[in-house]
C-alpha cells in the first residue's frame, strides 16, 4: 500500500521513514520540527540584530540626548555667569549713583547757602544802589536849581551892569525881557522839578527792601509819565530857550554896535 510523502507529496511505500526522493522524513515531528528549528533560529538571528539595532539606536539617542543636555546646561550655565555679571555691575552702579547722590545732595546744599549769600548781597546792593539813585536824583535837582539861579543872576547882574548904552532904551527893555524870560523858564523848570519829584514819591512805597528793583521796562514807563506829565512846561522852556537866545544876540548886537 502506497502513501504521499509529507514534503514532495510523491507516492512512497507504506512505512518508509524517509522519501526515497527527496530525503525527507516521514515523522510530522521529526519534520517540522526542523523547520521550526530553522525558524526559530532565524527569528533569534533576526531579534539579536534587531535587538542590537535598537540598542545602538538608543546608546546613539542617549549620546545625542546627553550633548544636547549638556549643550543646554552649558548655554544656561553662561547666560547664568552673564546674568550674574549684570548684577554686580548693577550693583556697583547702584552704588556710584547712591554716592553720586549724595555728593550731589551736599553740594546743592552748598550752591544753596552761596545762593542765598549772593541774594543777600546783591538785596543790599540794590538797596545801595536805590539809595544812591535817590541821592544823585536830589542832587541833580540842587544842582539844577542853583545853576537856574546863577542864570538869573547873571542876567540880573547884566542888566544892573553900566555899560556905555545904559541910555538906549530898547537896550534896557530888551534887557527887562531876558530878565522876564529867565524868570518865566526858572519858574517853569521848579514846576518841572516838582512834578517829577510828586510822581516819585508816588512810587516810592512800591520801593522796599522786600520789593525786588523796578524792571527796565518799568523804569521806561515811568520815564514815559514824567514826560508825559511835564510836556508842557518842557514845551514852554524850549520856547523860552529860544526868545532868550533871540533876546541875547539884540543885546550883544546893540552893545557891540
Amino acid at each position: 500500500m502506497a502513501k504521499h510523502c509529507i514534503a514532495c507529496k510523491r507516492d512512497i511505500a507504506e512505512g518508509q521513514q524517509e522519501c526515497y526522493i527527496c530525503g525527507s522524513s516521514q515523522s510530522y515531528t521529526r519534520y517540522y520540527l526542523k523547520g521550526g528549528s530553522i525558524f526559530l533560529l532565524l527569528l533569534g538571528v533576526t531579534l539579536w540584530f534587531s535587538y542590537q539595532f535598537f540598542e545602538k539606536e538608543a546608546k546613539q539617542q542617549a549620546v545625542n540626548y546627553e550633548l544636547h543636555a549638556q549643550s543646554k546646561l552649558n548655554d544656561a550655565t553662561d547666560r547664568i555667569e552673564r546674568l550674574k555679571l549684570q548684577l554686580e555691575k548693577a550693583r556697583q552702579e547702584t552704588q556710584l549713583a547712591q554716592v553720586s547722590t549724595v555728593q550731589n545732595s551736599e553740594n546743592a546744599v552748598e550752591e544753596k547757602l552761596k545762593l542765598k549769600q549772593m541774594e543777600l548781597r546783591a538785596t543790599k546792593a540794590e538797596e545801595r544802589a536805590s539809595w544812591l539813585s535817590k541821592e544823585n536824583r536830589r542832587f541833580k535837582v540842587k544842582v539844577k536849581e542853583l545853576t537856574d539861579k546863577l542864570l538869573a543872576a547873571k542876567s540880573v547882574s547884566l542888566v544892573s551892569k553900566p555899560s556905555p548904552n545904559t541910555a538906549n532904551p530898547k537896550l534896557i527893555s530888551l534887557k527887562q525881557e531876558l530878565v522876564g524870560y529867565e524868570s518865566q523858564k526858572q519858574t517853569l523848570k521848579n514846576n518841572i522839578a516838582s512834578k517829577k519829584k510828586q510822581l516819585e514819591s508816588s512810587w516810592q512805597p512800591m520801593i522796599g527792601n522786600d520789593v525786588a528793583p523796578p524792571s527796565a521796562e518799568t523804569v521806561t514807563q515811568r520815564a514815559k509819565q514824567i514826560e508825559q506829565a511835564t510836556s508842557n512846561e518842557t514845551s514852554q522852556v524850549l520856547v523860552l530857550n529860544g526868545q532868550i537866545e533871540a533876546v541875547k544876540k539884540k543885546i550883544l548886537d546893540i552893545e557891540g554896535g
